[in-house]
């Protein structure tokens, strides 16, 4: 395997990591945001 294959793989990896943390944050604030509306 080139280092060029095994680069583009570790950037995806991460990029997707980076994604779903993000999405979890979002997901949480809004839910905050959703019950404090609630009130």
């Amino acid at each position: 395997m080139s280092d060029s294959v095994f680069f583009e793989k570790v950037r995806i990896h991460y990029v997707f990591h980076i994604f779903y943390f993000l999405s979890k944050k979002i997901k949480a604030a809004r839910m905050r945001m959703y019950l404090v509306h609630e009130r």
